[in-house]
């Protein structure tokens, strides 16, 4: 089976199964290119955007929502889950 493309993945991560980034400028990119709302990311590129200005942390939202839906925090106005 032929692997998919970076849209055929964007638009997965529209839907409830979200695609999994695993480089920050792949993320990126689907996050400008295609607008995607919701991205599931490893954990290595956890570490590369904790370190990004644009980087909205989870902990900051004031709520419990990370334990009950993984997300970490947004991205661009992309949420992030892990």
């Amino acid at each position: 089976m032929k692997e998919k493309s970076l849209a055929e993945r964007c638009i997965d991560a529209l839907d409830e199964e979200m695609g999994t980034f695993n480089r920050f400028k792949e993320l990126e990119n689907a996050i400008r290119r295609y607008k995607i709302k919701k991205a599931k990311i490893t954990p290595r590129l956890e570490e590369q955007l904790l370190c990004d200005s644009q980087f909205v942390n989870a902990a900051e939202y004031g709520s419990d929502k990370v334990l009950k839906t993984g997300e970490i925090g947004s991205y661009l106005g992309c949420r992030i889950y892990v």
